[in-house]
């Protein structure tokens, strides 16, 4: 399917994402959709990847010729789904049919923990607990500053998941909290 001006599908302007091979999404896109794609793109399993998914759903989305296609419409479509991709899955809350998606508690969370002192959220993984609507076990992972009390920083890190979960309407089981990294020493000691 064309987008008015016949152009094929455009992915949303997302200039901050980057495949892991470094390349900006939206650099990424246009160089393998070009008519000859850089060197690159044609060498980077990432940019090839994309490239296939990119053919797929243009192949996908073809409207038979003749049909009007509604303007903006693969944009919105491919929008939608980078939308539901990116968050993650979706976590019940107490309440019968309302789902939080994992990618807002984890944003919530994080929140939580970078101010604790000594402590810096790298990551952060949400598992429901089967049968336990608005129940989670949690997984932090933090990078604490160099000399702080590890035990202490869990602990207080522990609480503040619990107070980003609770800003969500979620209750923890369980919080493992994973010590990743440690911030370098300052300067002279």
């Amino acid at each position: 399917m064309s987008e008015p001006g016949g152009g094929r599908a455009r992915p949303p302007d997302e200039a901050d994402e980057r495949l892991p091979c470094g390349r900006r999404l939206d650099e990424a896109w246009e160089a393998v959709t070009a008519p000859v794609p850089d060197e690159h793109a044609r060498t980077c399993p990432w940019c090839a990847d994309l490239a296939r998914h990119v053919t797929g759903l243009n192949l996908l989305l073809d409207v038979p010729e003749g049909e009007a296609d509604e303007p903006g419409l693969v944009v919105r479509i491919l929008s939608e789904v980078l939308t539901d991709l990116r968050s993650g899955r979706r976590v019940p809350l107490a309440e019968p049919g309302v789902h939080v998606g994992e990618h807002v508690v984890a944003a919530a969370v994080r929140e939580r923990v970078d101010v604790v002192p000594g402590a810096l959220a790298r990551r952060v993984r949400v598992r429901p607990v089967e049968g336990s609507p608005g129940v989670v076990d949690l997984v932090v992972r933090v990078v604490v500053d160099h000399g702080a009390n590890v035990p202490d920083v869990a602990e207080r890190v522990r609480a503040a998941a619990a107070l980003g979960l609770a800003d969500v309407g979620l209750t923890p089981r369980s919080t493992d909290v994973d010590v990743v990294d440690v911030t370098a020493p300052p300067p002279g000691r």
